[in-house]
């Protein structure tokens, strides 16, 4: 099946951090991986490091639930990925490293992994991480009583052994491309979960973890609040504190970052472009922008019979001019993908066929699989006809905060506007 999807890559614009004491060297700086269009706004002099403060970080969206596995929102694991860690992580330029797991190695027919603990680890209550935590989170994600979208991960494990309190080996069926990415999994406290339905759990409001943050409290709809934990593997985090804010959207977040009530904040390309260029702004902020892992884009239903013709979904793409878009909608600070994957990635394929704007071409297309383009008398309306004089009309339906100009330029390259 061929997919084709109006992708446009969103940049970051969102990050502004305002610029004080808790600065962590080199940590707040755009990854080396996306330094394509990195844009520091403020004084380059970075200041020493130094232990205190709070960050407070402006969200649209509250959590859903702190334990990763069930989790299936962005805003639930942008809390729990600072409470809890995985075997391994991405660095800043999108590597994987050693977090949990001090390293590992890979047998010769890449079906085994071997993953080797760090020792010292310890719970925020204090208990020792060890192999018991890694097979106990394991069984939990391939238990089919688990309501966790992440199974798929872990039904792919043949064996799973403990070879000692600090080592532990996992088997695949065959070789598995994501296998060691998978093992990003936050990993649960098995002497907290043992014997619990982790679906009643307490730790689902108030998670028990290894990472640098501890939880402190969660006030629905207001805010999250996490301390520093000082027993931390990597070392005691710089800031003390970091609290998720939830506000009701941009729009709301960017007179709260003036009025002081925000450190970090995302905003939007005409707030990056046009409104945060004072010198009180370069003075109090560090504004940054690059190509994020977000897109945009049409999801065909493959259920209804215009949609199973490949020529007809590569007509709808190749009708929507999406460096507009990107020049209208996004004032630039954006870029048409034609894959799923951000172009600094190693999964990125740049050699993947492309569906450029090309409106008398999809009419072609169209054409060829038996359909037409007609205006209704008196009408804006646009409907897709077939050779025996059925029309049909396309329609979009829309999920998540896509911004309204979107279709509107997308209405207008099609003639519905």
């Amino acid at each position: 099946m061929t997919m084709i999807k109006l992708t446009t890559w969103l940049l970051m614009g969102a990050i502004i951090i305002a610029a004080s004491a808790w600065d962590r060297g080199d940590e707040h700086r755009a990854p080396d991986a996306f330094k394509n269009g990195a844009s520091p706004s403020a004084s380059s002099t970075v200041p020493e490091p130094a232990y205190g403060d709070m960050m407070v970080i402006g969200v649209i969206q509250d959590a859903t639930v702190l334990l990763p596995v069930l989790a299936p929102d962005v805003p639930s694991h942008r809390v729990t990925d600072l409470i809890l860690n995985g075997l391994v992580r991405y660095d800043k330029n999108v590597n994987l490293i050693g977090d949990l797991a001090e390293r590992w190695g890979i047998s010769e027919d890449q079906k085994t992994i071997r993953f080797f603990l760090r020792k010292g680890v310890k719970w925020h209550d204090g208990k020792p991480f060890t192999a018991r935590d890694v097979e106990f989170t394991c069984r939990v994600y391939m238990d089919p009583k688990t309501p966790t979208p992440y199974a798929s991960h872990f039904l792919k494990v043949k064996e799973f052994g403990v070879i000692d309190a600090h080592t532990v080996e996992v088997t695949y069926h065959e070789p598995y491309a994501p296998a060691l990415a998978s093992w990003q999994a936050g990993m649960l406290p098995a002497h907290l979960l043992e014997a619990q339905d982790i679906t009643r759990s307490t730790l689902q409001r108030a998670p028990v973890g290894t990472g640098p943050s501890r939880f402190v409290e969660w006030i629905p709809g207001g805010k999250m609040v996490l301390e520093a934990n000082p027993d931390c593997f990597r070392g005691r985090p710089y800031i003390s504190g970091v609290v998720f804010r939830v506000v009701l959207d941009r729009a709301t977040s960017f007179p709260e970052l003036k009025a002081g009530n925000l450190d970090w904040a995302q905003l939007t390309p005409l707030q990056f472009k046009r409104q945060t260029c004072s010198p009180w702004f370069r003075q109090n902020f560090r504004k940054y922008s690059y190509l994020n892992f977000g897109y945009t884009y049409p999801a065909y239903n493959l259920q209804d019979c215009k949609f199973r013709d490949k020529r007809v979904r590569q007509a709808v793409t190749m009708g929507i001019d999406r460096e507009s878009i990107v020049e209208s909608v996004l004032m630039g600070m954006g870029q048409v993908a034609h894959t799923p994957y951000n172009p600094a990635t190693n999964w990125h394929n740049p050699k993947v066929r492309k569906y450029p704007y090309n409106p008398e071409g999809a009419k072609r297309l169209l054409a060829e699989a038996g359909w037409k383009i007609r205006t209704e008398t008196g009408s804006s309306t646009r409907t897709a006809q077939d050779s025996s004089s059925r029309s049909s009309p396309i329609r979009v339906r829309t999920r998540g905060r896509t911004p309204p100009p979107l279709f509107s330029t997308i209405s207008a390259n099609w003639g519905f506007a």
